[in-house]
């Protein structure tokens, strides 16, 4: 039976606990599947014959292993030839979202000047990054998301935004005229469809 209540709750800027994270997705696909597990099934009901192949799940998965130059001389998102997915949903599901990626920072490193990536579907943020220095010349990101969605084509994109960053209020201020240049490389968008 599904928890009627959130188990876990999180704050900005937490990091993630995966155990706290599927105890609340558990509430939403046991509703999902209409409260049917192993409790309502005996043990061999069910055999490989009798599920389709993606019934349940289908994975979907971008690996670019190449290195992309960000833009540093704006302050807006962008996507260049960044990471994107199109998903054709033939069913309502949940579009479960992850994305890897590595920054690699070359020139003059500022403490104030960071990078932070955010995937979207169809133009809806899923998942945002926190600013991440470039004094940290390699440094890896890595977020993930859910979001129900209904049938048809669907689009994951990943988005990158450099700036320097006031701390006070964690927003991009101002492009610095010496500035280091920033790569994304070794990105890894993962999508997997959760169907009911």
């Amino acid at each position: 039976m599904a928890f009627r209540y959130r188990q876990k709750y999180f704050d900005a800027n937490d990091a993630l606990n995966i155990e706290d994270w599927n105890l609340n997705i558990k509430e939403l696909a046991e509703e999902f599947n209409g409260y049917l597990d192993r409790d309502n099934f005996p043990n061999g009901s069910f055999g490989q014959a009798q599920i389709v192949s993606n019934a349940f799940t289908r994975v979907h998965f971008n690996d670019s292993g190449t290195n992309e130059a960000i833009d540093v001389t704006t302050l807006a998102w962008q996507k260049g030839s960044l990471c994107s997915l199109e998903v054709i949903a033939t069913v309502d599901c949940i579009l479960q979202v992850e994305l890897g990626a590595e920054n690699i920072w070359t020139g003059t490193v500022l403490d104030t000047y960071c990078v932070r990536h955010k995937v979207s579907v169809d133009g809806v943020t899923v998942a945002e990054s926190g600013w991440q220095s470039s004094k940290q010349q390699n440094s890896c990101t890595w977020i993930c998301g859910a979001l129900p969605v209904s049938a048809g084509k669907h689009v994951i994109q990943h988005w990158a935004g450099v700036g320097s960053v006031d701390n006070a209020n964690d927003t991009a201020v101002s492009i610095p005229s010496t500035r280091p240049s920033l790569n994304v490389q070794d990105r890894q968008l993962l999508v997997i469809e959760r169907r009911r």
